[in-house]
């Protein structure tokens, strides 16, 4: 059985290990037990048995519901008796699988390894292995007739900082310390323990001896790359992102016991490793064998011409490159563009395509101590592109870079500056003869979380999303030097967290939106590039949860905006006096869907998904594709 997000589906497998459905109950599942012809599954509130015996109909035969199971995701089977971990309830329970109501036989609690207690493994026919998520122990209970018995932990030493009382679970960084313990899986006497801090892909192995747990060492092998793709996002402009709250490390990381190996998945690098105490087979990450460049998508550049579509990952250090079929709209992948001497941690922040034979890249590096730089690429004909030039970012205002935005016009080239506290800045870098010089540029508190820019057609006026600073900075530009020139600031409380701009075509109007107030923001413009409040849309009037990517279609006529919470792309109708009225919303394609871009012609849409790792592509109105479609 599997675990859907609106119901528990029955899967039927065959000799060669293909997956057929079978049946399903309406009921969703985050916990799954086999027992025999049965299965017990756990939905966050309670526990429930279905009867599996004719899978075209599983039946519920027996459930229950209480404070015990409240946000309970873990569960096995030891003999008669489902032991569940209790989360919300800081212990571990037993349950009679004879009786209809699963009367409640067994509880543990108060004693290390069962603070929120968040996994479970069968060591043998009378032993269960839990982990205390929120005390970063690993117990043993005891499993008898007469109920559970807790025996031993094992308590790493090590230093925890507070997060305060919004989460009441510790967390920081200690040597020799299983940091908030997700996942738990059986390999014989050994005992792998997976958790969602510490390392991209952290495990570790202890071994039971029928008296206690015996460390052995971690799992210190690393996928090839990095991806985020399956974290959280901080959706909140303050306060700082450090002490993180590690109630969002939960379900990152999973692992189950298969055959003689342990088989182990991390969310964070979205690796999956079968692992036993002697040796790490080798690491299988999405993307392998798909396009490249595509591992955690979140910003998109299409070619003037609209042939090329090209990729920013923020989890690999290479540019995405697409083939554009122009009828169809559908991509096919080229070969991708490698930031030069990368780590394998940086990756691509933005990227834009200013004409057809140029690209220019914002890379960032998390490990490196410039922390971002601004790369030109070049292409002769059918030559592959070639690094014309590059330049290392300055830090901002005493602070490394933190690279996020790229607005390029003409020879000068403009990177938003992202930082979460102080003034932000506007690092200004002019292409020239020489290569790529360093310009004076803009620091200040105006431009707060700095994210992204739009410009007028004749440059000489740029707005900026600040999302710290709460609102749009406009900039007057003299279009002889590039330099920028504080013109005003625009900032509401619909505003708060503003990441992305768009000008309409015919410039009359400005679009902002914020995921922190789930809000598209419409603002008046006039000639001297002053903007007057028009009209606000929230999460009440369209489902846009978490705000984000924004383009007008090159007509004027529609505004897009994908919605990263709502899993959404959502069409909103412009009106004469550039007013906006929700005409679609397409949900159902992608995972956190980030940038949108549209076709010079307006008939496609390519929209790039972080968590799903894809870009997606929609028609627009009739047969779309200019003939048959795919």
């Amino acid at each position: 059985m599997a675990g859907a997000s609106q119901r528990t589906q029955v899967l039927q497998r065959d000799p060669e290990g293909l997956l057929t459905p079978r049946g399903s109950l309406g009921h969703r599942a985050a916990g799954l037990a086999a027992a025999g012809t049965r299965v017990v599954a756990l939905d966050g509130r309670r526990a429930f048995v279905v009867d599996v015996s004719q899978p075209d109909a599983p039946a519920l035969v027996a459930a229950r519901e209480g404070p015990d199971l409240a946000d309970a995701r873990a569960v096995v089977v030891v003999g008669r008796r489902a032991v569940v971990a209790g989360f919300q309830a800081n212990a571990v329970v037993a349950l009679d699988l004879d009786t209809p109501d699963l009367a409640l036989v067994g509880r543990v609690e108060g004693a290390p390894g069962l603070t929120r207690p968040d996994a479970l493994a069968v060591l043998d026919d009378q032993h269960v292995a839990v982990a205390g998520f929120c005390d970063n122990a690993i117990a043993v209970v005891g499993v008898g007739p007469d109920g559970l018995t807790w025996l031993t932990a094992w308590e790493p030493s090590g230093l925890f900082l507070e997060t305060g009382p919004a989460s009441e679970c510790p967390t920081g960084e200690a040597p020799d310390a299983f940091i908030h313990p997700g996942a738990l899986a059986a390999n014989g006497e050994h005992l792998l323990v997976m958790t969602g801090a510490r390392r991209y892909f952290a495990a570790e192995w202890l071994r039971w001896d029928g008296v206690s747990l015996v460390p052995e060492g971690p799992v210190v092998e690393q996928p090839p790359t990095f991806d985020g793709s399956g974290m959280d996002y901080i959706t909140d402009p303050t306060p700082a992102p450090v002490p993180f709250d590690p109630m969002k490390l939960r379900g990152l990381v999973s692992a189950t016991a298969a055959g003689t190996h342990v088989a182990a998945a991390s969310a964070i690098s979205n690796a999956l490793a079968p692992l036993t105490p002697e040796d790490t087979g080798d690491f299988l990450q999405r993307g392998q064998g798909g396009a490249g460049g595509l591992t955690c998508v979140a910003g998109l550049a299409l070619s003037p011409d609209g042939t090329e579509l090209f990729t920013a990952s923020r989890c690999v250090p290479e540019v995405g490159h697409l083939q554009v079929d122009g009828a169809r709209g559908t991509l096919a992948p080229l070969p991708t563009v490698p930031l030069p001497n990368a780590g394998p941690y940086d990756l691509v922040a933005a990227v834009a395509a200013p004409n057809a034979n140029t690209l220019v890249v914002v890379s960032a590096s998390p490990t490196a101590e410039a922390g971002g730089a601004v790369t030109v690429f070049a292409r002769q004909g059918a030559e592959p592109f070639a690094m014309e030039a590059a330049l290392t970012l300055p830090g901002c205002d005493g602070k490394r870079a933190f690279p996020v935005g790229l607005l390029t016009l003409g020879a000068d080239l403009y990177v938003a500056d992202f930082q979460r506290e102080g003034s932000s800045c506007v690092h200004h870098v002019r292409r020239g003869p020489a290569g790529l010089e360093l310009e004076a540029g803009v620091t200040s508190p105006d431009i707060a979380g700095i994210e992204s820019f739009d410009a007028t057609a004749d440059g000489r006026h740029v707005y900026a999303a600040c999302y710290v600073a709460e609102g749009v900075t406009a900039y007057t530009r003299e279009p002889e030097t590039g330099a920028l020139t504080l013109l005003s600031r625009f900032v509401r409380s619909d505003t708060r967290g503003a990441e992305f701009v768009a000008l309409s075509p015919d410039e009359r109007q400005l679009y902002v939106t914020s995921p922190v107030e789930s809000t598209l923001v419409v603002y008046d413009r006039d000639s001297a590039g002053i903007l007057t409040w028009l009209q606000t849309l929230d999460a009440n009037a369209a489902p846009m949860r978490d705000a984000a990517g924004l383009t007008v279609l090159p007509g004027g006529e529609q505004v897009l905006v994908s919605a990263r919470a709502s899993d959404a792309l959502l069409a909103f109708d412009r009106g004469l006096d550039g007013r906006l009225e929700l005409s679609q919303a397409v949900e159902g394609l992608f995972d956190w869907p980030n940038a949108v871009v549209a076709a010079p012609d307006g008939r496609h849409v390519y929209v790039a998904a972080v968590k799903s790792s894809g870009v997606t592509v929609l028609r627009r109105g009739g047969d779309g594709c200019g003939g048959e479609c795919p």
